[in-house]
């Protein structure tokens, strides 16, 4: 997916992380030839930088440019056209906001009170497309749409410094750095005054070596220096760890602590990998859980306070592991003591190999998302089975295979393999191979159950809905909005079920042995783990499912703004806006559909609205209502909209531009 995307922010983590990874295991497992190695990772990663670098700045390599995937590492640092320059652009409307500058202005006159220390502590997250505005730069007009104000700097260390202040990016800059320093203590690479110093060194004139070398690039401009610093200190840092590498080539490694060490590394791999991504582009949702995940796996893990082997494993390697010779004693005494020393220990019982693995429910939800996510309907099918298995064995384009299938199955033998594998792994002996045959059975029986039970539910969901005789067309509209706005909070109850189902899974082991604290109060935690789900539940669906399904009805609202069918956008994003009355985007197009329906309404119209208007009353508006109103009072509905979400949202210059309109 990363090479198809052809993304050049996670093609240039792999630059690091690939190296740290084949120099760190180099490290860890001490091959033969253990320095030669250690020259082969440097020598490969010194070649492929300058490679890009020459690629970038030799004019007769240019016509790589033209070349399929490598073309895209060609125009890294072309800031004059494409998305290189909208980047350098975004960049420098938001170094000025970390200069000083003039407070911003509100519609009503008044001013940024904390204006002052906003160089200190940012504007906060999610309000750079409002801030922003003072600082555009108008030649960001004539290579982006004007409307399009950004929302972020494709560059983490610029949205960190708009979003925190520098006391944020200093905090920002201090968690990186912490998370590599003590993985390479804890792989040994760092310790002593000597390693601290050198550490602290390479890191720190790296980064300032890195900001002053690309602002040199361009004119002195502060702007480069979220390019530079990061990308100088995870120079620094790849420095130390080959320095280190050879430093420490004497030591002898801890061969029992190998897995310890090879899964620090490949998380250290992976987050050095992010730490370069996350400055060529966006750290969505997804990449900043992961982070934070890795991130804490990598502290259990290097803190000793997570297991890296199965308990049961670590039990067998006990078990077969040689006694110490102990010297043969004289005496009667001493021979007697001997003979009780040399009777066989007693060992700890081996549950023989679960057919079931312990990760199948999470292969269960999984698959359960696999429904949520792949299940359509675009022919209007009625049958629930149908609509479940054209989902899944659709093939686009006429394609050889159905994709969406394939993707399931290449998963689930994943799964499954993996997950006995772990099985196994705990075991004094290999499990024979009928064992193998009846766990894939088994797993694949519950697993693709689940998936067939959801989906059929989830195939009844999507069918058509029918009108009954009589139905009103407003009734008939609530049943279609709460049908098509549901899908999301069925999905989320279903997961909230799961959570349950898999709690008992998990913990019924130390229940049943009475090993938790709460197995001898059984009422006690019974009530309150069933206090606990309400309040969750509560809050899941008001937090969560409420606002997703919002959104749902806007969206389709944003249908009929496309057919110029503005009364029925009304009706949507009035509903919209009914379930999250402070949400000022859901105003701004309620606000412009009854500027369109004023547009081609008559000037009187067979219904006025009261003199004094409130939000309220626009949302207690019916079609009807809305169909009989006359431009004057559509207008008025209007700016009653509009001013509520100004009042919301004051610095949005789409309410000020649509009140003007």
């Amino acid at each position: 997916a990363i090479v198809w995307t052809q993304s050049r922010g996670p093609w240039l983590g792999w630059i690091p992380g690939i190296f740290l990874f084949a120099l760190l295991t180099v490290c860890a497992v001490r091959p033969r030839y253990f320095r030669v190695l250690l020259g082969v990772a440097i020598g490969g990663v010194l070649a492929v930088v300058l490679f890009i670098f020459a690629a970038n700045f030799v004019p007769s390599l240019s016509f790589l440019q033209q070349t399929p995937y490598v073309g895209r590492l060609v125009d890294l640092f072309n800031t004059e056209s494409g998305t290189g320059k909208v980047r350098i652009l975004i960049w420098g409307g938001a170094s000025e906001m970390l200069l000083p500058h003039e407070p911003l202005t509100f519609p009503d006159g008044s001013q940024d009170n904390v204006n002052v220390l906003r160089p200190l502590i940012g504007y906060g997250p999610e309000a750079m497309w409002v801030a922003f505005n003072r600082f555009y730069p108008p030649e960001l007009a004539h290579v982006e749409a004007r409307n399009a104000s950004p929302d972020r700097s494709h560059n983490e260390a610029w949205d960190s410094i708009v979003i925190t202040g520098l006391l944020g990016f200093i905090g920002y800059i201090a968690l990186f750095v912490s998370i590599f320093y003590w993985a390479l203590r804890w792989l040994g690479l760092l310790h002593g005054r000597r390693d601290n110093l050198l550490f602290g060194a390479f890191v720190a004139l790296a980064g300032i070596g890195g900001s002053l070398a690309f602002m040199a690039t361009d004119g002195w401009q502060l702007r480069m220096v979220g390019l530079g610093l990061p990308f100088g200190i995870i120079a620094g840092f790849g420095l130390y760890t080959a320095v280190a590498a050879f430093l420490h080539a004497g030591e002898q490694p801890d061969r029992t602590d190998l897995p310890r060490q090879m899964l620090i590394i490949a998380l250290l791999a992976a987050l050095a990998a992010h730490y370069l991504e996350i400055h060529f582009g966006i750290a969505i949702g997804a990449t900043r859980t992961t982070f934070w995940v890795f991130t804490a796996v990598l502290m259990l893990i290097g803190m000793r306070q997570l297991a890296v082997l199965p308990a049961e494993l670590s039990l067998v390697a006990e078990e077969t592991a040689p006694e110490p010779v102990a010297p043969q004693p004289t005496g009667k005494r001493g021979k007697q003591a001997a003979r009780q020393a040399q009777a066989p220990r007693r060992r700890a019982p081996v549950s023989t190999a679960a057919r079931l693995p312990k990760t199948v429910m999470t292969d269960v939800l999984v698959f359960l998302t696999f429904v949520y996510i792949y299940s359509t309907n675009a022919t209007g099918l009625t049958n629930p089975g149908s609509v479940l298995f054209e989902s899944a064995f659709v093939r686009p384009n006429n394609a050889l295979i159905p994709p969406i299938f394939v993707l399931m199955l290449f998963t689930w033998l994943v799964a499954a393999v993996i997950g006995l594998a772990e099985e196994s792994m705990g075991q004094r002996r290999a499990p024979a191979m009928g064992w193998w045959w009846t766990g894939l059975g088994l797993h694949a029986l519950v697993v693709w159950g689940a998936w067939l039970i959801y989906g059929l539910i989830q195939g009844t969901r999507l069918a058509p809905v029918t009108p009954t005789p009589g139905m009103l067309n407003q009734d008939f509209l609530n049943l279609q909005l709460d049908r098509v706005g549901g899908h999301f909070g069925f999905y989320t109850f279903v997961v909230a079920g799961w959570i349950l189902v898999a709690a008992t899974v998990f913990a019924w082991p130390a229940l049943r042995d009475r090993a938790l604290p709460a197995a001898g109060r059984v009422w006690v935690a019974a009530a309150t783990g069933v206090a606990a789900a309400v309040l969750a539940i509560f809050l899941i669906y008001t937090v969560n499912v409420n606002l997703v399904k919002a959104d749902i009805v806007y969206k389709q609202g944003q249908q009929f703004d496309s057919q110029g069918n503005w009364l029925s956008s009304v009706e949507l994003y009035k509903r919209a806006l009914a379930t999250r009355q402070t949400e000022d985007h859901y105003m701004l197009f309620l606000g412009r559909a009854l500027l369109e329906q004023a547009k081609q309404a008559p000037v009187q119209g067979t219904t006025t609205l009261p003199a004094t208007l409130n939000l309220g009353d626009v949302l207690a508006l019916t079609p009807d209502t809305v169909a009989a109103l006359g431009r004057d009072d559509l207008l008025r509905a209007a700016e009653t909209v509009l001013l509520d979400a100004q009042r919301v949202n004051p610095l949005n210059t789409d309410h000020t531009a649509n009140l003007a309109r």
